[in-house]
């Protein structure tokens, strides 16, 4: 996997599409760790073999 040594999966969520699909993989809300972007989840979605593919900037409506 390419991310064997950038990402540290104690501190993500990751979730695995069936039959070897893509991989998604947010940041675990639950657990501290340093941010160093704007502090929005992001979703991470890589390839089965780990090469990043997109990103996605959650945006959160509250409704009143």
């Amino acid at each position: 996997m390419e991310w064997v040594d950038q990402i540290n999966l104690q501190d993500l969520k990751v979730s695995v599409a069936p039959s070897g699909g893509p991989i998604a993989v947010v940041r675990d809300e639950t657990k501290f760790t340093a941010v160093q972007t704007s502090g929005k989840p992001i979703i991470f979605i890589f390839s089965p073999s780990g090469e990043l593919k997109s990103t996605i900037k959650v945006i959160l409506f509250v409704h009143v």
